[in-house]
């Protein structure tokens, strides 16, 4: 009679060797990990290493695609249109070149000015303020999808409340900045 083969699983493995009573890891086997999670936070963090493109389009041309496709949005969704404003694109604009030029991506600069505290130095005073960025577009269009295609920063576009806003585009770096006075 032929009976069931069984073949016994992996044996357990016994534990790593501790100089501890306690049962816990040598320190330096500690320090080894604690410094490997914080290199591959560090890694993830950072921004993403990419090669600086020039847009597609020329960078008047997308962002004329852009507040088009934002205002036709804007529309659908029984919002006033937002009004061209020099000086929010002015801080849009000084956004976008300082990330190209010094290589981060995030609302923050390095030194930690926010885009409020951006706003408020250009002389913008606001009851209400929002900045989009994104990075990778090479056409109005395409921000436009990555930016109507995100929870937090459709908020932003599709906010009734803001009525003003400007853009600035550096390389594929774009900026978004909406407020109501």
């Amino acid at each position: 009679m032929n009976r069931p083969h069984h073949t016994p699983g992996p044996r357990p493995r016994p534990a790593p060797p501790t100089s501890d009573p306690s049962g816990r890891l040598p320190l330096e086997r500690r320090l080894s990990l604690t410094l490997a999670l914080c290199l591959a936070a560090a890694c993830y963090i950072g921004p993403p290493p990419r090669p600086r493109e020039v847009p597609a389009e020329p960078p008047d041309v997308a962002i004329e695609h852009f507040v088009a496709l934002a205002q036709d949005a804007r529309r659908q969704a029984g919002c006033p249109p937002l009004v061209w404003d020099t000086r929010a694109a002015a801080v849009a604009r000084a956004h976008s070149r300082d990330m190209l030029r010094r290589g981060y991506f995030s609302h923050e600069t390095p030194e930690g000015r926010s885009a409020f505290d951006r706003m408020r130095a250009a002389g913008i005073r606001y009851s209400a303020a929002a900045e989009n960025i994104a990075y990778g577009a090479r056409t109005g269009a395409q921000v436009y999808n990555q930016w109507i295609g995100s929870r937090g920063h459709r908020r932003n576009l599709l906010n009734c409340r803001y009525t003003r806003h400007g853009i600035g585009l550096a390389g594929d770096l774009w900026t978004h900045v909406l407020y109501a006075p």
